[in-house]
């Protein structure tokens, strides 16, 4: 891949505006790419393997903007880190990254692959589309490629085919795939499997369509109020794993990503009895979620934090409980940011105006506790802009506030 300039100066001020940069969020990701495109082609020196073989082969015949899709895909992080922890890949997720590739480079040769295992198709991405057949799986599955179709069998018998080139055409018990926010429930790889008091969420179809609906009013929102957010979650929130808590009795809604699965947001879309969040409610979910993977995504290429043998813990006025400074620096960014967003949310949206005000009045007060609390001597320079800026959001929007109430 082409060599990917760095953020810097005016485009690193851009990043740290709360209307977001896409172009910024974009460099970021390509540099993220590049990086995972030279581990496997240093993994492939070190190892005969022919889905690997075929995997950087085809990386190579491909155009860059397709290249990056792949490499930037969840299911290529979790492949890469399989194959550098020493581990055989799982199927689930190498048939994703295979059938990317298909589609973007339009095989001209028979190709087999062939796994011993169960693979289910609760949900499985394949090219463009998406297999859903909750319950099924194919035992030891075999994987063909020709220039019309991939094909998922078993020798044991079942198949099903996916089209290669995309089409109008719907197919039995395919789905067509979105570009960020993809809703992923039954792909085990991207359940919640954290063993911490939350359980992933399996919708039958009556249930998703629900669902999608809300996420549809959630993004509308979300692109009235910080449009260019839903341009950068192609890089930062591609797959929505959602998610409820498994006591039944509590109406506190879970939501969290982590930076060894990037592009990934766990959202609490039910409480524990089952009971279905608010569009409101799921708009700040993904966009909190999103914010966290933008800074990772800023931290794998301009470190935020420094490393010390004694480090500080702070209290997080969130979460009621100590932090380190990286998860007090990750908290002060993304709730400025939330309060940016719903400052200007009940101002432009129609009967938005108390829910928003609530949010701002709220999150405001604990913003001003932990910025004040923060030793900048356990960030690195960006560290530094990251909080200043985040504190330039609190003080601007508390100035603004404060007019209000003088005009009034």
């Amino acid at each position: 891949m082409r060599t990917v300039q760095p953020i810097h100066d005016e485009r690193f001020k851009r990043f740290c505006r709360p209307q977001g940069d896409p172009d910024a969020i974009r460099r970021l990701a390509w540099r993220r790419s590049v990086v995972r495109q030279h581990l496997l082609l240093s993994l492939r020196q070190e190892r005969a393997d022919e889905e690997l073989s075929y995997i950087v082969d085809h990386l190579a015949r491909i155009p860059e903007s397709a290249k990056h899709r792949v490499l930037a895909a969840p299911e290529t992080g979790l492949y890469i880190n399989s194959l550098l922890n020493g581990t055989t890949p799982d199927p689930q997720i190498v048939v994703p990254v295979i059938g990317r590739l298909a589609a973007a480079s339009s095989p001209r040769s028979l190709q087999k692959f062939s796994w011993t295992g169960v693979l289910r198709l609760d949900y499985l991405p394949v090219g463009d589309r998406a297999i859903r057949i909750p319950g099924v799986t194919l035992d030891n599955p075999e994987l063909v490629i020709d220039s019309q179709r991939i094909r998922l069998s078993s020798p044991t018998g079942g198949a099903i085919d996916v089209p290669i080139k995309p089409s109008e055409q719907m197919f039995k018990n395919c789905v067509v795939r979105a570009n960020k926010l993809e809703l992923v429930d039954g792909w085990i790889p991207f359940s919640d499997l954290f063993d911490d008091g939350n359980v992933s969420v399996n919708l039958d179809q009556s249930s998703r369509v629900v669902f999608l609906r809300l996420l549809e009013e959630a993004v509308k929102l979300i692109n009235v109020v910080m449009p260019a957010a839903l341009e950068e979650m192609q890089d930062t929130a591609q797959y929505l794993s959602p998610i409820r808590p498994k006591e039944l009795e509590t109406n506190v809604l879970p939501s969290f990503s982590s930076p060894i699965l990037p592009g990934v947001i766990f959202v609490g879309i039910e409480t524990g009895d089952g009971r279905l969040i608010d569009a409101r409610h799921l708009a700040e979910s993904c966009l909190h979620e999103h914010l966290h993977n933008r800074l990772y995504l800023l931290d794998e290429a301009l470190p935020l934090t420094i490393q010390h043998a004694n480090p500080r813990s702070y209290f997080s006025p969130w979460k009621q409980t100590m932090r380190t400074i990286e998860g007090m620096l990750h908290a002060v960014y993304v709730f400025s940011h939330l309060v940016w967003f719903w400052s200007n949310a009940g101002a432009r949206v129609i009967g938005l105006a108390k829910y928003a005000a609530n949010n701002v009045k709220e999150q405001i007060e604990h913003l001003k506790f932990a910025t004040a609390e923060i030793d900048t001597d356990e960030l690195t320079p960006v560290g530094r802009c990251i909080l200043t800026a985040s504190r330039n959001i609190l003080e601007n929007l508390t100035r603004e506030s404060t007019s209000r109430h003088v005009v009034r």
